[in-house]
């Protein structure tokens, strides 16, 4: 078995030369994650998922304060550090896909607060119903709704590795991110409209970076 160099590899990738252009399942995660969030917005479904979930998931609350925490930063890093460790000497290569992953993850998590939270300025729904339309370039916590952070990392890394992974973990995981991004409606941190466009930009992301990835350490 050919055993890979994790830092040869971290900078093979990082080099200006590792972009590509994003493949069409990238482009269409990104499309219908935005398209979706925005026209939740514009109906108001938004509105009304956010009350049917305060009505029937009220008691339910600890349980999705639990899951949503699969969406926390440091909870990822660890979370894809342990599962490196556990394949580094079986599955080398997925490994060193799996360590880069949750950095990365973070990285677009970052890019999302600068470039698209504080320019939408989309009130959360504890706002509702004095705020609900976007606050442009507002830098309040409380107005950086849109897109789900949480739901943007959870389907990066769900995008970065999909290639990878075996076929059959592929739904599995897939529900468990769903779940993951759809607590952030349960616990009313977002709209839905927030956490489809999250799960979309993350989940394209991912995949362009996977892509990315694979062309520069796969390339003589």
């Amino acid at each position: 078995m050919i055993q890979l160099s994790l830092p040869a590899m971290i900078l093979k990738f990082l080099t200006p030369r590792s972009l590509a252009a994003p493949g069409v399942w990238a482009w269409a995660c990104l499309v219908i994650g935005m398209g979706s969030g925005l026209m939740c917005y514009g109906t108001h479904f938004d509105i009304t998922v956010t009350q049917w979930t305060r009505q029937t998931l009220a008691g339910q609350a600890a349980a999705w304060q639990a899951l949503t925490h699969l969406g926390d930063g440091w909870v990822q890093v660890l979370g894809c550090g342990l599962a490196a460790a556990v394949l580094w000497q079986r599955y080398n290569a997925m490994a060193c896909q799996l360590i880069l992953a949750a950095p990365l993850s973070l990285l677009a998590g970052l890019a999302d607060q600068v470039f698209l939270k504080i320019p939408f300025g989309r009130p959360r729904p504890k706002l509702w119903p004095e705020l609900y339309d976007f606050q442009w370039f507002e830098t309040a916590g409380s107005l950086r709704g849109f897109p789900s952070g949480h739901a943007l990392t959870t389907l990066f890394i769900l995008g970065f590795l999909w290639a990878m992974m075996p076929g059959k973990l592929r739904l599995p995981l897939m529900v468990i991110a769903g779940v993951v991004a759809f607590s952030r409606v349960a616990v009313g941190a977002h709209y839905l409209g927030d956490t489809l466009a999250g799960a979309g930009l993350g989940m394209g992301l991912g995949l362009w970076a996977a892509q990315c990835y694979q062309t520069r350490t796969t390339a003589p």
